[in-house]
């Protein structure tokens, strides 16, 4: 596959050929950072772990430069956050056997630039190249003001594609708080 950045990747965690990888795909799911799929997407993750015929993919947009800096972290840069929060992806794909883990590689700001097209094409391609059944994306009434951007990139996405092509099921989900959906207020 083409990414728009040439620091995106595509990893197969049991090194089948890609196009092999990308056909199997059944459940998609579409996080902004590297720790949201596994929490947002564990119904998709738990429905094809192990099963014939039921596999999953993940992207992750995000490069994880604006990842926390605490305890062992602290005296990290954003590259060296960058490329600890790749490998740990790469390691949840492994745990989780994944047909395949995206890893595009974007900078937040990149997702909330509604101009910036270069996101909506790669999830584009990935959803053509994948044809999965379900996908996983955030929800529009989260907190987190990258994972609402990057449900709006993923719907367009989705849009995007002819009808025929679209998936059976589209989930928007929560991944770390409740009732984000609510006032404040009114909690």
């Amino acid at each position: 596959m083409k990414f728009q950045l040439p620091s995106a990747e595509l990893y197969v965690p049991d090194g089948a050929p890609e196009d092999v990888a990308l056909a199997r795909c059944t459940h998609l799911g579409i996080g902004a950072h590297q720790d949201d799929l596994e929490i947002m997407a564990i119904e998709g993750i738990l429905a094809c772990h192990g099963r014939n015929g039921q596999w999953f993919a993940g992207v992750t947009v995000t490069n994880g430069g604006g990842s926390a800096r605490t305890g062992k972290f602290a005296d990290y840069s954003d590259e060296d956050m960058m490329a600890v929060r790749r490998e740990e992806q790469r390691a949840a794909a492994d745990i989780g056997g994944y047909a395949a883990q995206f890893q595009l590689d974007y900078p937040s700001a990149a997702i909330k630039d509604a101009g910036d097209k270069r996101v909506g094409a790669d999830l584009v391609s990935i959803l053509e190249a994948t044809g999965p059944e379900v996908v996983y994306i955030h929800n529009l009434a989260d907190k987190h003001d990258s994972h609402v951007a990057l449900a709006l990139r993923g719907i367009e996405a989705l849009r995007a594609l002819p009808k025929e092509k679209r998936p059976e099921k589209v989930y928007g989900c929560e991944v770390w708080r409740d009732l984000d959906w609510m006032l404040d207020a009114d909690k």
